[in-house]
């Protein structure tokens, strides 16, 4: 009740993922609308390398659990809302965060827009260093616990 600001709403809809979702309103939090303000220049939503600069091993998680696969032979980062440029931004920043050689720039024909697919080695690292984050979720240990097999 801290963060919600409305009762949820079911939506029926058949021809989407499942047949119904679910939706409601988050109350205004300061540290979100400071996020926010350095995301969004001239109200784009804009990717820089002093923001990725700032992210923690949780915030990739969070960012791996919402938008990203990861298993034994690769993976994949959705970055579809962003430019190209902002793609291979991404790929760079990865690569130096963790030491190895930059995902590959994709392209999404359903969609036709860009994503990046994580090669093997950089899976792998990302895995384990969420890991411990993300195995204290049950739900959620299923994108990673292939690296203890």
């Amino acid at each position: 009740s801290n963060i919600v600001g409305t009762k949820p709403i079911v939506r029926m809809t058949p021809d989407a993922y499942g047949d119904e979702s679910k939706s409601f309103t988050t109350l205004t939090n300061i540290d979100i609308t400071n996020v926010a303000s350095e995301i969004y220049l001239n109200n784009i939503k804009t990717i820089t390398m002093g923001y990725l600069d700032k992210l923690d091993t949780i915030a990739i998680a969070v960012w791996f659990m919402d938008d990203g696969y990861l298993y034994q032979h690769g993976g994949s980062l959705a970055t579809h809302n962003f430019t190209a440029h902002e793609s291979r931004l991404i790929a760079l920043w990865l690569s130096r965060r963790y030491g190895t050689k930059e995902p590959r720039l994709a392209f999404d024909k359903r969609c036709t827009k860009y994503y990046l697919a994580i090669h093997t080695e950089l899976a792998r690292i990302i895995a384990i260093d969420i890991d411990n984050i993300v195995a204290t979720i049950p739900q959620m240990s299923y994108k990673t616990q292939w690296i203890h097999q």
